[in-house]
């Protein structure tokens, strides 16, 4: 009898955490969007790439797959105290080590960037991803 309600006490706890993690993630100071393009040499979108986004401290991996205009987002999991770490985003042959970077103070404002995947070279593009994330959200 001890091990069924263990294994009850247990399943309540992890459901708990994933309802956590999941409300958390709809606040903009739990997340971090990492969106942009993959592209062949020549700039023409790639449809149904794989991209992932690894959480180099955790090892914790996120992955989207590339639409028909080449266009992917991921939303990663981060919170204020997260601040400068570390992920590793590849797509295709091409990989980058990015550091994630936000104004903790700020929690209304969205967190994230752009990275383009051109061929086997990623071109981060920081100024672009509101104008990116807006178009997006207006799909």
């Amino acid at each position: 009898m001890a091990s069924v309600a263990l294994g009850r006490g247990l399943a309540v706890l992890l459901l708990a955490l994933v309802a956590w993690e999941a409300h958390a993630e709809h606040e903009a100071n739990h997340r971090y969007l990492i969106l942009g393009y993959v592209k062949d040499a020549k700039g023409r979108p790639l449809r149904g790439v794989a991209v992932r986004v690894t959480r180099v401290k955790t090892g914790l991996g996120y992955n989207e797959t590339s639409d028909q205009n080449g266009f992917y987002a991921i939303i990663v999991h981060l919170d204020d105290e997260d601040l400068g770490e570390q992920l590793h985003v590849s797509a295709r042959t091409a990989s980058v080590l990015h550091t994630a970077q936000f104004n903790q103070a700020d929690a209304r404002t969205e967190r994230g960037t752009r990275l383009d995947f051109v061929g086997t070279r990623v071109e981060e593009r920081r100024s672009w991803f509101f104008g990116t994330l807006k178009q997006y959200l207006s799909r």
